[in-house]
């Protein structure tokens, strides 16, 4: 939950919500996002296309589509806001709570999506089938149906009804808060430090 509510704060503060003109940084995705030893989150490549040329910046983030991150109007319509980085946060933050690839083999239907795997369990209700399998602390259900519905809130196909980047840092602020709480009714369990600054890492489970 730190990690998630501290880049959605890095996001709306440096590049949204409290800037003038506002910044579209275009390719949100997991290998971009360095760790603190707090588990603290920072974006790499802010900035990148004030030095690159737009048709090289194109042609970066169109093979970066493969990888699931890209939102529908810009694939098909060539329509970027910051409405676009939203998309890319919410395919994330899918990846953060179930360790997988935004897009990874399958040995029957070859490539399947990250949504195409999840989807299924979000209508049947095996919201805890969702989870990484390498958590021990089961957070309390109640608030996994609400980073799911998070998720599907910044993945809507129509740019316009996905929430603003403040609200998903409001909702996050709120999730970890409970999180928090419930964790230390269950019973004072301690958070490992990382290296400072580590690449977030999201595992495709065997």
């Amino acid at each position: 939950m730190r990690v998630a509510t501290t880049l959605a704060q890095g996001i709306s503060r440096f590049l949204h919500d409290k800037v003038k003109p506002q910044v579209v940084h275009r390719d949100i995705r997991a290998s971009n996002v360095l760790l603190d030893e707090e588990f603290g989150s920072h974006l790499m490549g802010v900035g990148l296309s004030k030095f690159v040329p737009w048709e090289v910046m194109h042609e970066r983030t169109v093979k970066a589509a493969t990888y699931g991150y890209l939102a529908p109007e810009f694939i098909y319509r060539n329509e970027l806001t910051t409405k676009s980085d939203v998309y890319s946060f919410g395919v994330l933050l899918l990846e953060i709570i179930s360790g997988r690839r935004p897009a990874q083999s399958v040995e029957s239907a070859g490539w399947q999506t990250i949504f195409e795997w999840a989807t299924p369990l979000v209508q049947s209700h095996r919201h805890l089938e969702l989870l990484d399998p390498l958590i021990n602390d089961l957070p309390e259900i109640g608030v996994i149906q609400k980073v799911v519905d998070l998720v599907y809130a910044c993945t809507q196909h129509v740019p316009s009804v996905r929430p603003r980047m403040s609200h998903v840092v409001h909702q996050l602020q709120q999730l970890e808060l409970k999180s928090a709480a419930s964790e230390q009714l269950r019973s004072g369990t301690s958070t490992s430090a990382t290296s400072p600054m580590l690449p977030l890492e999201v595992r495709t489970p065997r």
